[in-house]
């Protein structure tokens, strides 16, 4: 290995440990998960169902309106 070849993996390995240490303290700032909430939503999905508003059917069928009426008699 020549050295430009080292020098670059040097330099990109040295990159990636910057990159890792600042994902680890953006992991770090954020909240932890709120563990009885969690169980509680759950015990309630599996009670109730889906917890989220499900699509729904039209409220009644929708009806035709004739435009002209003819008397046929």
């Amino acid at each position: 290995m020549d050295d430009s070849t080292a020098e670059f993996l040097r330099v990109m390995n040295e990159r990636n440990a910057a990159i890792a240490a600042r994902e680890a303290e953006k992991e770090a700032l954020l909240p932890k998960p709120d563990h009885i909430r969690l169980q509680r939503e759950e015990e309630r999905r599996e009670k109730w169902g889906q917890l989220r508003a499900r699509e729904k059917p039209s409220k009644r069928p929708v009806r035709t309106r004739r435009l002209w009426y003819t008397d046929l008699s």
